[in-house]
């Protein structure tokens, strides 16, 4: 198989790229031609500048961005090139927090309120008139620092996070304020194509904090442990309704939702992660036996290859 991988950031692709290399396909790399990124892969990989030169070479095109390209790639996808991908519509859903809420809603998902802002003053004054504890997070932009999400403790604390950002000037996308729900956050996520949902639901646990024990700065991600298994009450709820959805735009790939779950059990939706996720992608290759390359084309093609180790955890730490 030839396999075009697009990287932009050079972080994600490498690994995958070694493997198909190992399984004997032709492999290319697309990386940003940035200073700083210029050997990544070199001697490793064979590494292209623009992989829109590539489409009609590679029999698959992967990317593991939501930023770039997208365009060209649902044009390609449109011509009969076989594409795992956000499209331009679903890398929405993950960028813009109130549009992925407001698909989840259309499906019959139940959603956690929420408000959007652009400048901290406007939500100041909002945390201080509601007096309700809130969740800020980041949203309406491709470079959105996660970092900056934010669980507030009181509504005074969300006034002093509120005041320090505003402080240290670091409002550079719009950001929302959601009701602080109490709970357990858990994510779910499946593979889909044209032939629907692949067998296999995939059932995730996110550690945002640096250290052990939930101590120590946000991190956005620090680290994941994950499983798949057969049946998932998460994904009846979560992803199935979905489905109808996932047909009309011709999504390809793996989509997550990741949610918090209440003290009764009801499970609220938080966000989309609509392509290949980092690190949690780089695990599940630990969990899908055979040719990782092969599976995907598979799932491009409409079949279920049907490839996971059921029942059994992979975990990962972001060094």
């Amino acid at each position: 198989m030839r396999l075009l991988l697009i990287d932009p950031e050079g972080s994600n692709a490498l690994d995958l790229a070694l493997r198909a290399q190992q399984q004997g396909h032709t492999v290319k790399v697309a990386i940003k031609p940035i200073e700083r990124r210029m050997l990544i892969g070199k001697g490793l990989v064979d590494v292209v500048r623009d992989p829109r030169e590539w489409f009609r070479w590679a029999d698959l095109v992967i990317n593991t961005d939501n930023s770039v390209y997208l365009r060209d790639l649902d044009n390609h996808r449109k011509e009969g090139g076989k594409v795992i991908s956000s499209s331009q519509e679903t890398a929405l859903w993950e960028i813009d927090r109130l549009i992925g809420q407001s698909v989840m809603r259309k499906a019959g998902i139940p959603t956690i309120p929420s408000k959007e802002f652009t400048d901290y003053d406007t939500a100041i004054a909002h945390v201080k008139k509601t007096g309700k504890r809130y969740v800020s997070k980041p949203t309406g932009g491709i470079e959105t620092n996660k970092a900056l999400s934010y669980v507030s403790s009181s509504a005074d604390d969300m006034v002093f996070m509120l005041q320090r950002w505003k402080k240290l000037d670091k409002l550079k996308t719009p950001f929302v304020l959601q009701d602080f729900v109490h709970g357990i956050e858990m994510g779910v996520a499946g593979w889909f194509g044209p032939g629907g949902w692949n067998e296999g639901w995939e059932e995730n646990f996110e550690h945002k904090a640096l250290m052990n024990d939930n101590k120590g700065p946000s991190t956005g991600e620090q680290g994941t442990v994950l499983r798949y298994v057969r049946s998932s009450k998460l994904a009846r709820r979560m992803l199935s309704p979905l489905t109808q959805t996932l047909e009309k735009v011709g999504y390809v790939g793996d989509i997550d939702v990741n949610c918090i779950i209440d003290e009764k059990g009801q499970a609220w939706p938080l966000e989309f992660t609509c392509r290949l996720g980092w690190p949690a992608f780089h695990l599940q290759t630990a969990l899908i036996a055979g040719d990782v390359a092969e599976f995907l084309l598979d799932l491009a093609n409409g079949r279920d290859a049907r490839p996971f180790a059921y029942d059994q955890i992979a975990a990962g730490v972001v060094m």
